[in-house]
């Protein structure tokens, strides 16, 4: 897997006297990468390289788009997921804000910040919630929050659990 010059990935197959074995589809090619960088960002338990503790505020005083796009990434990979961007001019708590503003993502990194903290990753039918149940991951300065987008929640501590479990990982 190599990063392309343009943003994205390339998924490249072993090759057979001098030949390419097998080429993959857009499509195969955005899997594989997601769960290539979702197993590249998962800390080893003997880890000793990173001893200062990232948080999601550093990374965004930082401008590190690239971390912040490996977190969704992740999330992607683990609950089958599809990454979205909200639009510019509208806050994720925006008494207005509505499933159908959100855009498929580009086929590249965040341009900048701005645009990575607009990424959220969208996850239908969770498991063991109300069949229509949606949720949503996004990026809130210090952490990442998990929304229910639609669906019936009665027991809401239990099934905040579910969704949590069912939208993966949250850490960075």
């Amino acid at each position: 897997m190599s990063k392309r010059p343009d943003g994205g990935f390339a998924v490249f197959a072993p090759n057979a006297h001098g030949g390419r074995v097998v080429t993959f589809s857009r499509s195969l090619v955005a899997e594989i990468a997601s769960a290539a960088v979702a197993a590249l960002m998962e800390p080893t338990p003997n880890d000793r390289t990173h001893t200062e503790a990232k948080t999601f505020l550093d990374l965004i005083n930082n401008g590190d788009a690239e971390r912040l796009a490996s977190f969704h990434y992740g999330n992607m990979a683990r609950t089958g997921g599809s990454i979205m961007v909200a639009p510019e001019d509208v806050a994720w708590d925006h008494y207005t804000f509505k499933r159908e503003l959100l855009h498929p993502r580009p086929d590249n990194e965040p341009a900048d910040i701005s645009e990575a903290l607009r990424w959220c990753v969208v996850v239908d039918n969770i498991p063991e919630c109300d069949a229509d149940t949606a949720g949503i991951i996004y990026i809130d300065r210090e952490t990442p929050l998990m929304r229910k987008f639609s669906g019936r929640l009665s027991a809401m501590s239990s099934n905040q659990v579910i969704l949590k479990r069912d939208l993966g990982g949250l850490s960075l």
